[in-house]
This record gives C-alpha cells, structure tokens and sequence, in this order.
C-alpha cells in the first residue's frame, strides 16, 4: 500500500507545506556540502517529534503536522551500499560520528543515510513495505539522529506526571508499553514510546522530548486491556503486534522535565514486585545499558560525549530497578509503588 493511504482509519494526520528541502550534497570527506544540489520533491510534510521540526518528503502519518523553521530533512535519494572506513559495523547498519548507514533491502524495502543529525536519506529498494519502511524510519533511523545530535535516545516508553516525567525502561519483553498504558489508564499522558529522547537544559535539568502519538502493543496486551485489534496496523506484517494511536488528550505534546526512571525487570527470584533505588556506579551502567538499540560502549567509541551525557542524566535523576514476577505481571500492584515512589 502506498505512503499516505489508510491514515484518517487510524486517526493519524498529515500536512503539507510548499516550502522547499535545503539542498546539499557531500563532499569528498563526506561533510556536507552546497556545490552540488540533490534533487528534492516540490513540497513536503512538516512534522514534530523528540523537539524537532521535520520537513519529509514521504508522509510520516504516525507524527503530528506542525510549522516552523526545519531541523530535519528527510528525503528520497541514493544511500551508499556501505561507508568508507566505519567505526561501527553490523550486520544490518553501519556508522562513524556524523554518517550512519542501515541497510534494509530485504526488511523495509530500504536503504537509509543519517547524516550530520541534519538528513535522513531514503532509498527505496522495493514498493511494497511502505509501513515497515516508515517502522524502520522513525524507530532506528531516528535514534541514529539523536545521537548525532547529541541527544541521549533511551530504550523506554515514557508518562507524565505532575511531578515530571517517568520513564519505564528494560529489555525486550520486560512490559514496558504495558506497565506504560496501565500508568495511562489512570489519567496519565503518554509521552513517548519506545525511544525516549533526554536533552539538558541550562541548568543541567534533563527534559523528556514528546515523541508521536501511539503505543506499540502485543496481541497478549490487547486482549488484557480489551482493544480490539482488527483495524489496528501491524507494525510488521509477520508479528502480532500493532500500532495503538492515542486520541487527544492522552498524549503530552510537550516536553516534561525528566523526574524518574524505572528500569523493569522480570525475574524468578520474586513474588511481589520489588524496589531497589540505585546510586553510584550501579546507577550509571544501568542508564547505559539502556540506550536505543547501541550498546553503550559501541555508542562511546563512536559519540564520545555520550559517557559525560549518561553522568549528568544519572545526577539529576532518580533511577529504580523494579522486579516483578516473571509469571504473572501484578500491574496494578506496580502501578501502585511507582505512584508511591513519586509521591515521595
């Protein structure tokens, strides 16, 4: 199905723009230039999402439309098949301090450039995998930019509270969109899911970016929470889990100062859920272990300003490890301590 089908069925929306994409090209360092101008669609969309203003050239129905001057300009044009002399190689993506690569021909239908925080460069391979190709865009593509940016992507799905924001962090599997939805279920905004962006403000206080308007959530949390999944999207068409959109109201459009971060964690060594306040050294490895996607040391060797980034985030905020059972989720019981804990 092509970009920009199906959107008013799930409540996303788009707008365009008649403002033109900057035009750059790269030089033989690969900096990016003005000499060579790349060929850019006439119009765009304009959105916002993690602080930034987008102006893309494919419809990005997941994010909120906006105005404004742009941040970012996404595009179609030609990726590179690989970077010359990377820092960083994987199988599926490859990068150096101001260019990083994803190649995702058989998965997305795409490769994708990032570059200088600035660009993101799509080039399609394949028609068919429009919503896998936007899974991919506004997921990896968008936590390589905010790395480049300087911005620290946390692998977390995050709430507002009128103490701030709390982030629930944890590995895959761990509940976080769940745990996430039954903190909204209680009047509490949802902020964002899945990359939770954390910038500083003068002062040195982190801030929570709004990221866009949707949960992701497995079947087996539907069924919990009675959503009816029949005209939800699938975020992969071969996986159970699908794309939530959140009506206004549910979701906080602007950024929340950062107040918490519980760090989940299923376990067979507990009956009840748990809490553990962590301090010190043990506090800073579990921020970083808990960056989107990048292990932290391959992160660091590629954006070295990361380790003083995760210090200043763990100074200036409280960090938990909350065990649960790892057979049976006791949701309200966790919903219970984290208001607790906020209270304090």
């Amino acid at each position: 199905m092509l970009l920009g089908q199906r959107l008013s069925q799930f409540g996303w929306h788009t707008t365009q723009s008649e403002r033109p994409l900057a035009t750059r090209s790269e030089g033989a360092q690969g900096q990016l230039s003005h000499r060579r101008a790349i060929p850019i669609a006439p119009y765009t969309f304009t959105y916002k999402a993690f602080g930034l203003t987008l102006s893309s050239a494919l419809a990005l129905p997941e994010l909120l439309p906006t105005t404004g001057a742009t941040d970012v300009h996404i595009y179609e044009g030609a990726a590179p098949p690989a970077l010359d002399s990377p820092n960083l190689r994987k199988i599926f993506y490859q990068a150096n301090k101001n260019r990083w690569l994803m190649t995702a021909e058989h998965i997305a239908g795409a490769r994708f450039l990032v570059r200088e925080g600035r660009e993101i460069v799509v080039e399609r391979t394949s028609a068919d995998h429009d919503d896998v190709l936007r899974l991919f865009l506004l997921g990896s593509c968008m936590g390589a930019l905010l790395f480049q940016r300087g911005t620290v992507p946390l692998h977390g799905t995050a709430v507002a509270t009128k103490r701030g924001a709390v982030v629930i962090a944890g590995g895959i599997g761990a509940g976080k969109s769940t745990l996430a939805l039954t903190l909204h279920q209680r009047g509490y905004p949802i902020l964002a899911d899945d990359i939770s962006a954390v910038n500083r403000r003068t002062d040195g206080t982190p801030v929570i970016e709004s990221g866009f308007p949707r949960l992701k959530l497995w079947a087996d949390t539907c069924r919990r929470f009675a959503i009816e999944t029949d005209d939800l999207p699938r975020i992969r068409p071969e996986l159970e889990k699908f794309h939530y959109p959140l009506k206004k109201g549910a979701f906080c459009a602007e950024p929340q100062p950062l107040r918490a971060v519980y760090l989940l964690s299923p376990t067979g060594s507990v009956t009840r859920p748990a809490f553990e306040p962590l301090t010190g050294v043990a506090k800073m490895k579990e921020l970083q272990a808990q960056l989107y996607k990048i292990p932290f040391r391959e992160a660091r060797q590629t954006w070295p300003r990361l380790f003083a980034d995760v210090g200043a985030l763990a100074r200036h905020t409280r960090v938990c490890l909350v065990e649960r059972p790892k057979n049976g989720f006791l949701l309200n019981e966790l919903a219970d301590l984290i208001e607790q804990d906020l209270a304090q």
